[in-house]
């Protein structure tokens, strides 16, 4: 027993020796092999890891129940979707994109509120862009758990269609001239076809209301996932994957559904980044912001493959009334 824990006590002093080796060593450029034995041998708050080695002390607050390991995300405008990926805030704009303009650049996407989303992009595109930002495109398997919340929600704000929430085609309906003037409420759903509508595109977060139950308030939720402009989803089974409907779906109730899976060529086909998150830990310390703003070199036109380039504009009110009996037949004449 005696010899035991002399031979410890000779292992701990060791070790120490070879700490301060080290630190000597890093002038003179030797190498020193370290080995801890137990949590205070380790600096900075790290423990002892079961490979002798010092290693950061995980966060016992953010433990999950499943056993995963808790992340952050790299960057602070992103949401943190259940510890198993992060998303943007925002439907993807071009860096040169306004409130008014969606501008022209192919430099990489970026993650603003307030300007109009990036449209008509196809699945090279969308990934290039996503991949120029740092990120990539967010993928089918991950869409509809960011889209339908904690609470596994129909659409992104509740179980309930409400026109008045999201950008759809009954957003804008004439409510206050027309045969609708004196109808109570309004918008209601599919009020479009009796009222009409100006639809139209809104600038990204334009509705504070539309968003997913993900984050932490209005400075950090996921908004327009359903509506506005159409998600493209990455998949690796040769089809487009749409998601979250648009502001010129003819049935919004229908097609912004979470679960809602569009596979052809809509008009207004926009897209959203993902990126993977950064294993929490106490003494790793904040997280560096990359930057989603300023100066970025422009990589040229991005080859367009796959779907046609259909003009993301308004469509005519008139040919949708005359296709209104038929509501699958209005749904597919809307979206070309």
């Amino acid at each position: 027993m005696v010899r035991n824990l002399l031979n410890q006590a000779l292992m701990k002093k060791v070790f120490h020796y070879t700490a301060f080796a080290a630190l000597v060593c890093q002038g003179l450029g030797c190498v020193v092999s370290e080995r801890c034995y137990e949590d205070r041998d380790c600096q900075n708050a790290q423990v002892c890891g079961p490979q002798g080695q010092c290693q950061p002390r995980l966060d016992p607050d953010s433990s999950l129940p499943d056993g995963r390991v808790p992340i952050r995300c790299p960057r602070a405008d992103m949401v943190n979707v259940n510890h198993l990926f992060c998303i943007d805030r925002f439907e993807a704009s071009r860096t040169d994109a306004t409130s008014t303009s969606e501008g022209t650049s192919t430099a990489r996407a970026t993650n603003r509120q307030g300007v109009l989303p990036w449209q008509g992009v196809t699945l090279l595109a969308a990934r290039t862009a996503c991949k120029a930002a740092g990120k990539y495109l967010c993928r089918l398997d991950q869409w509809p758990t960011a889209c339908r919340g904690p609470n596994k929600t129909v659409y992104s704000y509740g179980d309930t269609y409400d026109p008045a929430i999201c950008n759809g085609i009954d957003a804008y309906c004439a409510c206050s001239s027309g045969p609708c003037a004196a109808t109570k409420p309004c918008p209601y759903p599919h009020c479009f076809y009796t009222c009409g509508a100006d639809f139209k595109v809104d600038p990204t977060g334009s509705r504070l209301s539309c968003k997913s139950a993900w984050g932490a308030g209005l400075d950090q939720a996921i908004y327009d996932i359903n509506g506005n402009v159409w998600e493209l989803a990455d998949s690796n089974d040769g089809l487009h994957h749409f998601r979250g409907g648009a502001y010129n779906c003819s049935d919004s109730e229908a097609l912004h559904r979470c679960d809602h899976d569009g596979t052809w060529g809509p008009s207004a086909r926009g897209f959203r980044c993902c990126a993977d998150g950064v294993a929490v830990s106490v003494d790793a310390g904040p997280t560096p912001d990359l930057p989603d703003a300023g100066p970025s070199p422009d990589v040229g036109p991005t080859p367009e493959l796959g779907l046609p380039d259909a003009a993301p504009t308004d469509l005519d009110a008139a040919a949708l009334d005359a296709a209104a009996p038929d509501a699958a037949a209005a749904d597919a004449a809307v979206q070309q």
